[in-house]
């Protein structure tokens, strides 16, 4: 069984899934076995992917190559169905049409999080922008979301504003303060959000697991107009250092998703890439969903 791990609220201590009753809001957990030491970036994450475990030389201190899976974003009971049947392991609930993270209604947020999900897929929420958060949406969604399901919640608006309290009143408000993912918008001027350090602290003080780095505006370009994949393993570096783990997204192509998972990121999430036609409200196509699928097998695991 595939087996996700997470941080509790103290991000130092690695937990897997809740088991078995998933779905209910208690603490039940299993702990992690000792974990592995990360790749040492001298050998480059690509070419531990890409390497014969028997060619690796025996002088490198390598243990573990790191896996990026594929989150893809659902915007109905159906789509979300054919998600978790065609095997991904993280479903992400989304309204497209409201905005890069539209927050889809609470009769579908719970609707979908009654399916009989395994405990191997992910799931999390758009949780829309976090200045449009008031106390009856974190009584209705945030306080009742299950121990499982992570937040994902964006920052337009919010540079210069006292966002990170508000934040805190939402990390406070779910099961486990590790389920809120901070969202960095790389088109950061056009959004007016925090910049990528700020994003990077305040979830690291939050006792966050994950932070999600996206575009703000989808018809501006794709994530990779604003940041380099240099850039991009720098910042994947930094949040490691700090015990976060890093999601990429932002209107990527299939024929990016290759290149973007050797960078060693947690995963890569799309939407718009796997619907027909070009536009992310469009239906999902299940060819595009397979071909996606198909581009992260399991990564192979080095020096034991």
């Amino acid at each position: 069984m595939t087996v996700g791990y997470h941080f509790d609220g103290n991000a130092g201590e690695q937990l897997v899934f809740v088991h078995e009753n998933a779905f209910a809001d208690n603490d039940t957990v299993i702990h992690a076995p000792e974990s592995k030491p990360k790749t040492r970036r001298k050998l480059e994450i690509r070419t531990i992917m890409n390497a014969n475990p028997a060619t690796l030389p025996a002088s490198r201190e390598v243990l573990w190559a790191p896996q990026t899976g594929l989150l893809i974003s659902a915007r109905s009971l159906q789509e979300s169905k054919g998600i978790i049947e065609a095997g991904c392991k993280w479903l992400d609930l989304k309204e497209p049409s409201l905005g890069s993270l539209g927050r889809p209604s609470l009769e579908l947020i719970f609707e979908v999080l009654e399916l009989d999900i395994p405990e191997s897929v992910q799931v999390s929420i758009a949780g829309g922008e976090l200045k449009s958060w008031t106390l009856d949406l974190d009584r209705n969604l945030a306080a009742k979301l299950p121990a499982r399901a992570y937040l994902k919640m964006a920052l337009h608006n919010c540079n210069g504003t006292d966002w990170r309290s508000v934040a805190e009143r939402i990390s406070v408000a779910l099961v486990r303060r590790s389920q809120l993912i901070l969202v960095h918008y790389a088109d950061v001027m056009n959004a007016n959000a925090p910049s990528w350090e700020q994003v990077l602290e305040a979830a690291g003080s939050l006792g966050g697991k994950y932070v999600l780095i996206d575009t703000y505006r989808k018809e501006s370009g794709g994530l990779l107009v604003y940041y380099s994949m240099e850039r991009l393993g720098e910042m994947i570096e930094t949040a490691r250092a700090r015990k976060l783990g890093v999601a990429l997204a932002g209107s990527l192509k299939l024929d990016q998703l290759s290149s973007l998972s050797s960078l060693g990121c947690d995963w890569v999430g799309v939407r718009g890439a796997v619907c027909n036609g070009t536009e992310r409200t469009g239906n999902l196509c299940p060819d595009r969903l397979k071909q996606a699928l198909a581009i992260f097998p399991s990564l192979l695991q080095a020096g034991d």
